[in-house]
């Protein structure tokens, strides 16, 4: 039994069924869109930096500031998160941090073959576009603030990088909307 129709689910029990395994999946009901549901199919090969990272811990109080924000450690709950913010730390050197790095990069590298393998194997060759995808930077700040690290994976990937204008925003997002 598999549970859960998301695409690891869905892939997992692919897999056993071809392996010969009988598969019953299991896909209640969601109240809310899966985890999935608002990344429009995005394959992330170039994300092959790992978060635990100095970058990571420097911005932990920043982080813990903003409200709604995605960092949440309440005090009361300090010996539930403790544990694994010890080990975030300890994942987080620069050396440990340059492992995970080569470790990601040498996974992602199979990643795009592999979908085409499956795409083809499932006779659906033409759902899998490679057509790269953007980076926005809502202001100039934020832009000088983001651009040397991407210029870095811009390098290791062999990215084609171009500047837009808002003008050009019209002509390349869905529905041409901004």
């Amino acid at each position: 039994m598999v549970v859960g129709g998301g695409i690891v689910g869905l892939c997992s029990a692919l897999a056993l069924q071809r392996a010969g395994v009988p598969v019953l999946l299991v896909d209640p009901a969601r109240a809310v869109a899966p985890a999935s549901w608002g990344n429009a199919g995005h394959v992330a090969i170039e994300q092959v930096v790992p978060l635990a990272s100095m970058a990571t811990l420097t911005s932990a109080p920043r982080r813990l500031t903003l409200r709604g924000g995605a960092l949440s450690l309440p005090p009361r709950d300090v010996r539930r998160w403790l544990p694994f913010a010890l080990r975030l730390a300890r994942a987080s050197t620069p050396a440990r941090h340059a492992g995970g790095h080569a470790v990601l990069a040498g996974l992602l590298a199979e990643a795009m073959p592999a979908w085409h393998r499956l795409a083809g194997s499932l006779g659906a060759e033409g759902v899998l576009v490679e057509n790269g995808h953007a980076v926005v930077w809502h202001d100039p700040r934020a832009a000088a603030q983001g651009q040397p690290a991407r210029r870095g994976r811009q390098r290791r990937h062999r990215c084609q990088r171009h500047h837009l204008l808002d003008r050009d925003m019209a002509s390349i997002a869905p529905g041409g909307r901004r």
